[in-house]
């Protein structure tokens, strides 16, 4: 359980890097053309969120039949 929840948390933090890189970028050129050239980036930059989502959710899951395996069953 607690390595899924690590390896969600580390492509989490990949994640927000590269999306904190994207701000910046952003930052320093607002222009048409400089969001223009981010249409590639940001296609691949869905595409990690979709996996770091499933990641998290699978995280969620496990953590979710852990807990529910050592919940006392009622009478």
């Amino acid at each position: 359980m607690l390595t899924s929840f690590q390896q969600a948390g580390q492509t989490l933090e990949l994640l927000r890097k590269e999306l904190g890189d994207q701000i910046t970028y952003l930052g320093s050129d607002l222009t048409p053309g400089g969001t223009a050239s981010l249409k590639s980036r940001a296609d691949k930059l869905n595409q990690q969120g979709t996996e770091v989502f499933t990641k998290i959710d699978h995280a969620l899951e496990t953590a979710n039949s852990y807990f529910n395996s050592i919940r006392p069953t009622k009478s």
